[in-house]
């Protein structure tokens, strides 16, 4: 599936360094 972050479509390669700052920012 495709993502979406901050308005940008990201491809699924970068799915991971996204959850990864979205973790940091709720810890």
């Amino acid at each position: 599936p495709t993502v979406y972050a901050n308005g940008k479509k990201l491809p699924r390669g970068q799915l991971l360094p996204v959850l990864q700052q979205l973790y940091q920012k709720l810890k």
